[in-house]
């Protein structure tokens, strides 16, 4: 391929990710928990971490930290609320692609975290775990998971609820993870210690049965990744009434995480832009800035300002301003169905046209086989796609029409008929692939 097919569109709409906003303790809401001050260590978005061995694994990626606990006792219900932009009424929580179970752990807080499963709803025969969210089966409220407090003894925990999205777990490193870690401070008379955990990273893997699962093929039943249920060693006390807000008791730090690149917070309605390439900078000797993909500014922040070599500052929001290669430049207009100039450089029209394909999930094979070869060309000529934030891809009409035109007569209804789910491979598969390089 060749350089000049790369200036390409990208604009859109948001992916249906999701993220958690806030508890509730026997039905009383403790508050927004993702906001400064709160009590989630809350990432900089909603998007999966889809790399198991990634430290972000254990509470996501750093950005906002904890700064309080919420006051519980052993027995309490814990509801978990999951949104996908706000936390309105009429938000829509996670796509209803995003099929998959839900687990909670939780482990003393500290320097080092060692984590016991304490909840987890997978599939039932009928619905799955992210289904019930949705209709709000768990507590009558859509984006509510609840499940009971062990009784343990008094202290410093933090709870870690955790999604596994399994749209695209039929291929290795396709299974999309949604985790924060909240922060509680157990009260009452318990006296149950909590049983050592599991390491995150390292609970499960890749390959595992319930993480490289087929959500469209034949299944009765679905193995639980991970640890097996801890059943709380004892009856657990009785329910006590809940604070109406968090207490401001400090919360025990965790672990540092290790900061991946994340992208920008989604607007409502993005603007328009363009990916121009420019040219890499030379590198230069030494400098004492932050390294990729460290932090390098935000309010009330006090370590180094500058970066890397290679590297820019890129303010995330207020808080956070993150250390990214100066790979690319963000400028002008462009409409997002001039994906076909990549797609239509490749020989993806062929496989389109091929006798063997039968149904949606084949499609969508054939096309991540060829945006895989795109995906690797643009890293053998330095392009990264820096600030354009690529979980906003839509296709557009010319790009459907374009495609159907690859597509027999007898092929023609179903990609027509499902043309969300081809969309969907624009707005999940190829971000997830799509990996700054590091800073020279």
């Amino acid at each position: 391929m060749k350089a000049s097919i790369f200036a390409l569109a990208l604009a859109g709409v948001a992916s249906a990710h999701s993220t958690v906003y806030s508890i509730s303790v026997n039905g009383k809401s403790q508050g927004l928990g993702n906001v400064q001050g709160g009590y989630i260590d809350s990432p900089p978005n909603n998007d999966p971490i889809k790399d198991v061995t990634s430290k972000a694994m254990e509470c996501n990626v750093a950005n906002i930290k904890a700064s309080k606990s919420v006051a519980v006792n052993g027995g309490d219900k814990i509801a978990v609320e999951w949104h996908h932009n706000n936390a309105d009424a009429s938000d829509d929580i996670i796509d209803p692609s995003h099929k998959g179970p839900i687990t909670v752990y939780m482990s003393k807080a500290g320097s080092s975290m060692s984590w016991t499963k304490i909840a987890e709803d997978g599939y039932d025969g009928k619905s799955w775990a992210v289904e019930k969210l949705i209709k709000g089966s768990y507590t009558g409220k859509p984006g509510q998971h609840e499940f009971t407090l062990p009784n343990v003894a008094p202290g410093e925990y933090i709870i870690r609820p955790e999604i596994i999205a399994l749209h695209e777990g039929d291929r290795i490193g396709g299974a999309q993870f949604y985790q924060e870690c909240i922060h509680i401070k157990v009260g009452g008379s318990g006296t149950t210690a909590l049983p050592a955990g599991v390491a995150i990273p390292g609970y499960l893997s890749a390959q595992d049965p319930g993480v490289h699962f087929n959500l469209y093929g034949s299944y009765s039943s679905y193995p639980m990744p991970g640890p097996k249920l801890w059943n709380g060693a004892g009856a657990a006390a009785p329910a006590k009434p809940a604070p109406a807000a968090p207490t401001t008791t400090k919360a025990a730090a965790p672990a540092p995480t290790k900061v991946v690149a994340p992208t920008t917070t989604k607007a409502a309605t993005p603007a328009k832009t363009t990916l121009a390439t420019i040219a890499k900078p030379a590198p230069t000797a030494g400098g004492a800035g932050a390294q990729k993909y460290g932090q390098c500014g935000g309010n009330g922040f006090t370590g180094p300002k500058t970066c890397a070599s290679g590297c820019k500052c890129v303010k995330q929001n207020d808080w956070y301003s993150q250390c990214l290669l100066q790979g690319v430049e963000v400028s002008g207009e462009v409409t997002v169905g001039m994906l076909m100039t990549l797609i239509t450089s490749s020989n993806i029209g062929t496989h389109l046209r091929s006798p063997g394909l039968q149904d949606r999930h084949e499609l969508h094979k054939q096309w991540e086989e060829q945006l895989t070869a795109i995906v690797e060309e643009l890293h053998v000529h330095d392009i990264v796609w820096g600030d354009v934030h690529l979980m906003n891809v839509v296709v557009d009409e010319a790009m459907k029409a374009w495609a159907i035109e690859f597509v027999d007569g007898e092929k023609r209804e179903t990609i027509e008929g499902d043309w969300q789910g081809i969309t969907r491979l624009f707005q999940e598969w190829l971000p997830a692939t799509m990996r700054r390089r590091q800073c020279q």
